[in-house]
């Protein structure tokens, strides 16, 4: 409860400290956990005034940190709020579905052989294909996932 009332502050303190007309903006990086959850409060925020009057724009780089881009008076509100968020970041879901991709040639063949043992756990989708499209040979391209 503490930790959303801090952030609902900070979030307030942000958006009524409005820049100046002629501040320029910066663009800073912070290393915070989870900043995705981070990026969507401050991307609503900053979006809450008129498009052509944005506070800021936030983003995700591809090391995971949070990328703004703001005056600095809306800098100073950011890192209270990373400050926060680091001192106690929001856990990760309690479970994440696995998922995996099969990349299968498929190739029309009437002597086809039965797939492989490798596309055991698939076995049925390539089953309902044939179903649809006759008899083929399968054969594993790569598969990426668990």
């Amino acid at each position: 409860m503490h930790r959303t009332a801090a952030v609902l502050v900070a979030l307030a303190a942000i958006h009524c400290s409005k820049p100046s007309a002629n501040e320029s903006w910066t663009l800073r990086t912070y290393e915070v956990a989870n900043a995705r959850h981070l990026r969507n409060a401050l991307d609503s925020v900053f979006s809450m005034e008129d498009k052509s009057k944005a506070l800021g724009k936030v983003n995700i780089s591809p090391d995971g940190s949070l990328i703004v881009l703001a005056p600095e008076s809306i800098h100073q509100g950011v890192k209270s709020l990373v400050d926060d968020f680091s001192k106690r970041p929001i856990p990760l879901q309690a479970s994440l579905p696995d998922m995996t991709y099969w990349m299968v040639i498929g190739t029309t063949d009437t002597n086809a052989p039965a797939p492989g043992p490798e596309l055991a756990p698939i076995a049925s989708a390539l089953a309902e294909i044939q179903k649809s499209q006759g008899p083929m040979k399968f054969v594993l391209s790569n598969r990426l996932g668990s």
